[in-house]
């Protein structure tokens, strides 16, 4: 056995960039850790790889560092918390949270996923307010399987504003059946539901 939400010894090793050339999209940044190492593996994929990245975690706070990084040729979507929004953008005012995220994506040339009680998704041009999730989700390791759902969509071939809609939409209505009959929600629980999640949706869809 295995425990997913565990937060595990920060990796050592250089990894090997052809790894990315027949993938689709890169999660970067979820448990990876800010050791030296890291640190130089997140900028070197942030300046040299032009996929589809999803930038969560430990990358975002590496990212809030080196803004002179980001550039209207990148697709980039970014899945921060407010305190990870706040270290990206200094100014953020939670009360002004809708304006300045909208302002964030447009400046930047990116996708932001601002996570929280209704959870924002805005590439610059549109915004979107979540309705799914509730406040059981809030555990450790809830933010890497939002990231992840994300880039599965994104690999399976959806557009990036459309994988995030649906990745926070999805992930939302999970916690919410997880939240009916239990106090607290691991991360792990919420993963495993998934599919049933969205064989629910798709079979709701057909029937409509």
């Amino acid at each position: 056995q295995h425990i997913l939400e565990a937060i595990l010894i920060e990796r050592q090793e250089r990894i090997d960039f052809s790894i990315f050339e027949d993938k689709k999209a890169i999660l970067l940044g979820s448990g990876l850790g800010l050791n030296e190492i890291s640190q130089v593996m997140i900028l070197d994929i942030l300046k040299n790889i032009n996929k589809p990245i999803v930038i969560d975690g430990d990358a975002l706070t590496i990212l809030s560092q080196h803004s002179e990084l980001f550039n209207q040729s990148k697709s980039w979507i970014l899945t921060p918390h407010d305190g990870e929004f706040k270290r990206l953008c200094p100014d953020y005012q939670y009360e002004h949270r809708v304006t300045q995220a909208k302002q964030f994506a447009k400046e930047h040339h990116c996708i932001l996923v601002l996570k929280g009680p209704g959870t924002l998704v805005t590439d610059g041009n549109v915004i979107y307010e979540n309705t799914t999730g509730n406040p059981a989700m809030a555990s450790a390791g809830m933010g890497d399987a939002l990231a992840g759902l994300i880039v599965g969509y994104i690999g399976q071939g959806y557009a990036l504003l459309d994988a995030c809609l649906m990745g926070v939409y999805i992930h939302g209505l999970c916690g919410d059946w997880l939240a009916e009959k239990q106090y607290a929600i691991l991360a792990s629980e919420l993963v495993q539901i998934i599919p049933k999640c969205m064989k629910s949706l798709y079979a709701k869809k057909s029937i409509s």
